[in-house]
C-alpha cells in the first residue's frame, strides 16, 4: 500500500497561485530571475509574458506576507507594499458597458475601476499585520473622517453603514472602508446590469456619484502612506495581473493613471499577456518609457549556460518541490535522467566528428563547435524512418522544451510523475519514485507537445463557437450588437486557423532544415526581409499573444536597419521531430512564403518542394 508521501505529486499544484498560502508560496517558487528584481524597483511597470511565464507568482511573492515570511522585518521595514489585483475577476470587465458609448462612459468607468480598486487594496490591507500606535490610529481616524466620509459626502453620498468613533485598530478601520465601497459598487452594480433596458428606451441616465483616481483613491492613499506602521518613505504597489482582460475606455483611464507620474506614492505593475496593444489616455495622449514607465518582457530565448537564469530558476523549484515532499532525491538530473543509451550514441558521434576536424588542423574550439552544432541533429537524421524513437528525456532538454515557460515544465513533469505512480500500482509496487524514467518522460513530453499544438487550437475554436451560441441566446442583448460580436468572434476562429497553419508551415520547415545537409541545421527561428502587412502582422501577433512565437529584432542582412525576428516555442519540438536545444540558428524569409503558409500548410508544402529550401529561405 502507497504510503502519503508516496501519493504526494511534487509538481501537483491544486489550487491557483494566488491562492497559495505564504508558507506555499515562498516554499514552492523561486525568485532566482533577473525579472522579479527589477519589478521590485519603484516605478510604473509593464510586466508581458505568455500564459504560464511566471508573473502571477512574481506579484504573490510581493504581497506582504509573503516578503514577511522570507525577510523576517516588520511590515515598516518592507520596500514597497504590494496590493494585488486579479482583473480576471468578473466584477471589472462588463458587457453592458458597450451601451454606455456617447453617455459619459469614461467617466463611469472610472468610477467603476476606481470602486473596484478601493473595495480590493482596504480589504488586503485589513489582513496585513501592522505593528500599529496610539498615534496611528488617531492618525487614521481623522484620514477616514476627512478623506473618506467627507469625501463621499462632499460628491452627494452619505455612509450606509455605522460611523464609529470607537475603532480599535487601523485594520478596522481599512475593513469598514471596503465594506462601503462594495456598498457603492453593489449599488452601481444595480445601474449597470439594466443598462439594456436604459439603452432601448433610450433612456441612460445615471445619477450616482463619481469617484476618481486623482481626486480620491490617490489622496487617500497619499495620507495613509504617512502613518508610521506603514514603509516608510516607500510607495504603495497595485499589482494589477491579466490587464488585457480590461476594454479599451479602462486601458485608457489606466494609462492615465501611469501618465501622472505618482510614483513616490503609488506605483502601478501591470502584468499583460501581450495584448495589451493600447497607451493612450483619456486625453489622446501616449504614455512612453522610460518616461512614464519601464517594460519587463519575460521570455528567455536562450537557456544554455550563458543565459542560465531560467534554468537556474527552473532547477531551483524543482529542488524545492522535491524537498517539499521528502523524497530522497533532489538533484533535478538524476530526477529526470536522459536515455543513456541515446546519450552515449550522440556521444560517440560528437568524439567522431570532434577528432576529423581536430585531424584537419582545427583548433580545438573550431571543432568542439563543428561537433556541438552537427552530433545531435545528425544523430535524428541518421533514425530515418524511425524518427518517432527520438528521446526527449533528460532535464536539459525538457528544459528547452519549455521555452523559457515555467509551466511547460512543471504541468508536463506532473503527469511523468502520475504515470510513474500508475505504472507502480500496475505492478503491485511500493517503492519511492526517486527519478522518471526516460521513456516516461519522452512519451509524456510528446504527447504534451501535441495537445499544446493540435488540442489548444481546436480547443480554442470550440469555445469561440460556444461564445457564438451564447451570444445568440442572450435575452438582453439587441440583434445588431449580436452579429457585430459574432462576426467579429468568427474573424477571431479564421485568425486561429491561419496560425495553426503558420506553426504547422514552421514546425514541418524546420524538420525539413534539421533533415537536410545544409550548414546550419539547428533552426527555429525566422527573420522577415521585409514588413508583414496588416494580415501577416495581425497573425504573427497573435502567434506571440498566445505563446508560440515570440519577436525581436536583429540585424537586417545588409546591415541597413533591423528585421522582426520570431523564434518558435519549443514546445512543439517534440511534435515535429525537431531538436529542442536549437535556439541559435535562425533563417531569412520574404513574407509572401509566410503568407502562403498562414492560408495553408499543405500549400506551403508544395511551395517548398517546387522551389526548394535553398530558394525559399536565405542564408543569415
Amino acid at each position: 500500500m502507497f504510503s502519503k508521501l508516496m501519493h504526494t505529486n511534487p509538481f501537483d499544484t491544486p489550487i491557483v497561485t494566488n491562492d497559495l498560502s505564504a508558507e506555499e508560496a515562498v516554499d514552492l517558487f523561486s525568485d532566482v530571475f533577473a525579472e522579479f528584481h527589477t519589478l521590485r524597483n519603484p516605478g510604473h511597470t509593464f510586466l508581458n509574458g505568455s500564459r504560464g511565464s511566471g508573473k502571477t507568482m512574481m506579484y504573490r511573492l510581493m504581497q506582504p506576507d509573503c516578503m514577511l515570511l522570507k525577510s523576517g522585518c516588520t511590515v515598516n521595514d518592507l520596500d514597497f507594499l504590494g496590493i494585488y489585483i486579479g482583473v480576471k475577476a468578473p466584477n471589472f470587465n462588463k458587457t453592458e458597458f458597450v451601451y454606455l458609448q456617447d453617455h459619459a462612459d469614461s467617466l463611469i468607468s472610472e468610477h467603476y475601476l476606481t470602486v473596484n480598486l478601493t473595495t480590493i487594496f482596504f480589504n488586503q490591507l485589513s489582513k496585513i499585520p501592522f505593528e500599529e500606535s496610539i498615534e496611528d490610529i488617531s492618525k487614521m481616524k481623522t484620514i477616514y473622517k476627512t478623506y473618506f466620509v467627507n469625501r463621499l459626502s462632499e460628491l452627494g453620498r452619505e455612509c450606509k453603514l455605522p460611523i464609529k468613533d470607537s475603532f480599535s485598530g487601523i485594520k478596522e478601520i481599512f475593513t469598514a472602508i471596503s465594506l462601503e465601497c462594495l456598498e457603492v459598487l453593489k449599488e452601481f452594480n444595480d445601474f449597470a446590469d439594466n443598462l439594456f433596458a436604459k439603452a432601448k428606451n433610450n433612456d441612460i441616465t445615471y445619477s450616482g456619484i463619481l469617484l476618481k483616481y486623482s481626486n480620491f483613491l490617490y489622496d487617500l492613499l497619499e495620507q495613509i502612506r504617512t502613518l508610521s506602521c506603514m514603509p516608510k518613505g516607500k510607495p504603495f504597489f497595485i499589482m494589477i495581473d491579466d490587464a488585457d482582460n480590461l476594454n479599451k475606455t479602462q486601458k485608457q483611464i489606466i494609462n492615465t493613471w501611469i501618465s501622472y507620474r505618482t510614483i513616490n506614492t503609488i506605483s502601478f505593475k501591470i502584468s499583460t499577456q501581450l495584448n495589451y496593444k493600447y497607451y493612450r489616455t483619456l486625453y489622446g495622449d501616449r504614455i512612453e518609457t522610460p518616461h512614464d514607465y519601464t517594460e519587463i518582457n519575460i521570455a528567455d530565448r536562450y537557456t544554455s549556460a550563458n543565459r542560465s537564469f531560467y534554468k537556474d530558476r527552473i532547477k531551483d523549484v524543482v529542488e524545492k518541490r522535491l524537498r517539499r515532499v521528502g523524497l530522497s532525491t533532489i538533484d533535478p538530473y538524476k530526477f529526470f535522467p536522459p536515455d543513456i543509451e541515446q546519450d552515449e550514441k550522440i556521444k560517440i558521434l560528437f568524439e567522431k566528428y570532434r577528432a576529423e576536424k581536430l585531424a584537419e588542423g582545427k583548433s580545438e574550439k573550431q571543432a568542439y563547435d563543428f561537433a556541438y552544432r552537427y552530433a545531435r541533429p545528425d544523430f535524428i537524421k541518421n533514425l530515418g524512418g524511425n524518427r518517432s524513437s527520438y528521446s526527449y528525456a533528460g532535464f536539459d532538454q525538457l528544459v528547452h522544451i519549455s521555452s523559457g515557460n515555467m509551466r511547460q515544465f512543471i504541468e508536463p513533469a506532473k503527469d511523468m510523475y502520475y504515470t510513474m505512480v500508475t505504472e507502480q500500482l500496475t505492478h503491485l509496487e511500493s517503492k519511492q519514485i526517486v527519478e522518471i524514467s526516460p521513456s516516461v518522460q519522452s512519451d509524456v513530453i510528446k504527447n504534451f507537445s501535441y495537445k499544446s499544438f493540435v488540442t489548444f487550437f481546436d480547443k480554442l475554436k470550440e469555445e469561440k463557437q460556444v461564445d457564438i451560441e451564447a451570444i445568440e441566446k442572450d435575452p438582453k442583448t439587441d440583434e445588431q450588437y449580436k452579429e457585430i460580436k459574432k462576426e467579429e468572434i468568427r474573424s477571431a476562429i479564421f485568425d486561429l486557423e491561419k496560425l495553426s497553419n503558420l506553426i504547422n508551415a514552421l514546425g514541418k520547415l524546420f524538420n525539413r532544415i534539421l533533415l537536410s545537409n545544409s550548414s546550419e541545421r539547428r533552426v527555429f527561428s525566422v527573420a522577415l526581409n521585409d514588413e508583414p502587412d496588416t494580415e501577416l502582422k495581425k497573425v504573427l501577433d497573435l502567434g506571440v499573444e498566445l505563446g508560440f512565437l515570440q519577436e525581436y529584432s536583429i540585424g537586417n542582412k545588409y546591415g541597413t536597419g533591423k528585421s522582426r525576428l520570431y523564434i518558435l516555442n519549443r514546445i512543439v519540438a517534440p511534435n515535429f521531430g525537431l531538436d529542442p536545444s536549437s535556439f541559435a540558428g535562425y533563417k531569412f524569409v520574404n513574407c509572401e512564403v509566410l503568407k502562403i503558409a498562414i492560408k495553408s500548410s499543405l500549400n506551403f508544402d508544395q511551395y517548398l518542394r517546387t522551389n526548394g529550401l535553398d530558394n525559399t529561405l536565405d542564408k543569415e
